[in-house]
């Protein structure tokens, strides 16, 4: 699972194993309160969306139960509310500690938190403010090479440099909170037109939601009717939120509709006993036939996507990237900065053994791993700390990239900082050497 989803999935399941442990009274809390620390350490964020969820439901349990007072007692409710509480406080601290005692990668965090305000939520754009961008010596090129993630010259896309250009993109900045009918128009497609390389794994969750919502609200009881309003106002909310900061359906926000399938599913176990009329036999088997075979179409339309859709262009383009570092590690007098990114995306590829065999002579030209000490480990290995002014050095160093128009960048780049002409000789398989005239 990729990390941001699976780590809403685990807040999710944790707080639900917490909320049964409470009402029976036993200490199965200890594994769900595990488990939400364990998502949130993977993504804070996923805890704070799933929270007006847990809010909706907690809410509705109480109104539905405080007159039979049917509630569960204090010194039950305390203990794993402590646990959660100091799990979380040990993440925060563990986090601050790592960056206390790795002064290199908390300089990556800086810089990669100041990066991100610029790559996924301002559309840069060099008219904006010609003087301002002039000012600090940035170009249409500049703009366009780092709106490609090509921001492999650390020296000229430094830390300063992305504050300088949010200053000048901040009057442009569409990220306000506001209400307005573009963005109600804005929320409500975006609730339906999932935007995903793998339909059927987000339209899944957004089929349920829906399902509930709609089954929730005609249920006779107000407390029902109640939680299903306050399942559908969250869901509103959230994507009324990602609409003002310009976010849609692809990874966090999967979120939203993970937590009001599992509470609504978890919600409608804990009323089972409002059922007077039990289905008969033939009716039972067949209800669960329809759920086997919808649930077996659904499996077979997810590894479909998955398998020859999504992953076959995947893993043969990945296992094209692995064959090509291969054959870079064979010529390990040479360096080679590559501008294909691909083989990031996928969590096997940063890991340290890959790193220091198939990313031996080899570093990208930019990408979100840049300029993490990881990312840049060959290049400290082979005395360059620029992979980007490491091409037009005196050393073998050569540029792999299979687009004419970002190659064209990042020579006009080059040109502009070493105020010189380059010339780009071409080897084999997109293999360039660059060199000052």
């Amino acid at each position: 699972m990729q990390y941001t989803k699976s780590a809403s999935l685990w807040i999710i399941s944790g707080f639900i194993i917490i909320f049964h442990s409470i009402c029976k009274e036993n200490l199965h809390w200890i594994w769900g309160a595990l488990l939400f620390v364990y998502g949130t350490s993977e993504r804070f964020k996923c805890m704070l969306m799933a929270l007006p969820f847990f809010a909706v439901f907690i809410t509705v349990f109480y109104l539905a139960n405080y007159k039979q007072q049917n509630l569960p007692k204090f010194k039950v409710i305390i203990k794993p509310v402590i646990a959660l509480v100091l799990g979380i406080i040990i993440l925060l601290v563990s986090e601050h500690s790592f960056r206390a005692l790795h002064p290199e990668w908390k300089a990556y965090w800086e810089y990669d938190k100041a990066s991100v305000n610029l790559r996924d939520y301002m559309g840069l754009d060099y008219q904006h403010n010609p003087s301002a961008y002039d000012l600090i010596d940035t170009d249409e090129n500049d703009i366009a090479l780092y709106s490609n993630w090509l921001f492999g010259d650390i020296d000229f896309y430094d830390i300063s440099w992305l504050k300088n250009v949010y200053s000048i993109e901040q009057p442009f900045n569409n990220r306000k909170i506001r209400l307005s009918s573009d963005i109600i128009k804005l929320t409500f497609i975006s609730l339906f037109d999932i935007h995903t390389r793998n339909p059927f794994e987000s339209l899944g969750p957004v089929f349920l939601t829906w399902i509930f919502i709609i089954f929730l609200l005609f249920r006779k009881k107000y407390t029902d009717k109640l939680f299903g309003l306050g399942i559908l106002g969250c869901t509103l909310m959230m994507y009324w939120y990602f609409a003002c900061i310009n976010r849609f359906m692809w990874r966090v926000e999967i979120g939203v509709f993970l937590s009001a399938v599992f509470l609504s599913g978890f919600y409608l176990s804990m009323t089972q006993q409002d059922i007077i009329r039990v289905p008969s036999k033939k009716k039972q088997i067949l209800f669960l036939c329809v759920a086997v075979i919808l649930f077996g179409a659904y499996s077979v339309g997810m590894t479909y996507q998955w398998r020859y859709v999504k992953d076959k262009h995947i893993v043969e383009h990945e296992a094209d990237i692995s064959g090509r570092l291969e054959t870079f590690v064979e010529n390990p007098e040479n360096f080679y900065i590559l501008t294909d990114f691909y083989v990031t995306n996928n969590p096997a590829s940063l890991t340290y053994a890959k790193w220091n065999n198939l990313f031996s002579n080899s570093c990208y030209a930019g990408n979100w791993v840049l300029p993490s000490p990881t990312a840049l480990h060959s290049a400290h290995e082979h005395g360059f700390d620029n992979p980007m002014t490491a091409l037009i050095s005196q050393k073998p160093v050569f540029l792999h990239c299979d687009s004419e128009d970002k190659r064209n960048m990042i020579i006009t780049h080059l040109k502009k900082i070493s105020k010189h002409d380059i010339e780009a000789t071409e080897f084999t398989d997109n293999i360039w050497k660059l060199e000052v005239k």
